[in-house]
């Protein structure tokens, strides 16, 4: 399942390098974002690759692709978001009270 998101990004983990199982080298973090709704919510997002450089921009508004997953080992469940894709964010102006 894949959802659009507007946030900012709140920080990060430090980026991470490990060779994956066909020999390439991967580079992941965690990508924390606070929505901007009504009701904020602070998310944790795994992003890997193109997407690792977008963490360092601390305060910036983007629309993130969020893909959710969930899978059981040994009779426990695991969730996961995952960064699917960024770009920065047009908000839209107020109007002006006249």
């Amino acid at each position: 399942m894949i959802t659009t998101v507007i946030a900012r990004i709140a920080g990060a983990t430090p980026a991470e390098s490990f060779q994956g199982r066909d020999g390439q080298c991967i580079t992941k973090c965690t990508i924390i974002i606070k929505t901007i709704e009504a009701y904020p919510q602070t998310l944790a997002l795994t992003a890997f690759g193109e997407l690792v450089p977008w963490a360092q921009q601390t305060g910036r508004t983007v629309e993130v692709g969020v893909g959710m997953s969930s899978r059981e080992y040994e009779g426990r469940w695991f969730s996961e978001l995952r960064a699917i894709g960024m770009k920065y964010a047009q908000l839209p102006v107020p109007e002006a009270v006249h």
